[in-house]
């Protein structure tokens, strides 16, 4: 009883609070990150799939227009794929937005 009691009390005076509040601040970041990871696996909405259709059918964006069309030949598309193309539709509209050099008689 009595080494139980000693090591009850030497246990107590080597954990402390700040071992105690990062151990919680550990626990919930790995909570918020498989939260996010299940979220991402998720399966697309509606709309979306309804987005990802007109995407397909965009002559102006070709490489968007081929991904989103195999991304539709899959069964399930996952929000992880979805947000993958929304960028590189993104990106493809930004990189379009170049105009062509002014001629001077123009001015």
């Amino acid at each position: 009883m009595l080494i139980s009691k000693q090591n009850f009390l030497k246990l107590r005076h080597e954990i402390k609070l700040e071992r105690i509040y990062n151990v919680v601040v550990a626990v919930m970041i790995i909570f918020i990150l498989a939260l996010a990871y299940i979220a991402l696996q998720r399966p697309i909405s509606v709309s979306q799939h309804q987005m990802m259709l007109n995407l397909s059918q965009m002559a102006n964006n070709p490489e968007t227009q081929k991904m989103a069309s195999q991304l539709l030949q899959q069964q399930v598309i996952k929000r992880s794929e979805y947000f993958k193309l929304m960028r590189a539709y993104q990106f493809e509209n930004a990189k379009a937005k170049h105009y062509p050099a002014m001629a001077l008689e123009d001015q």
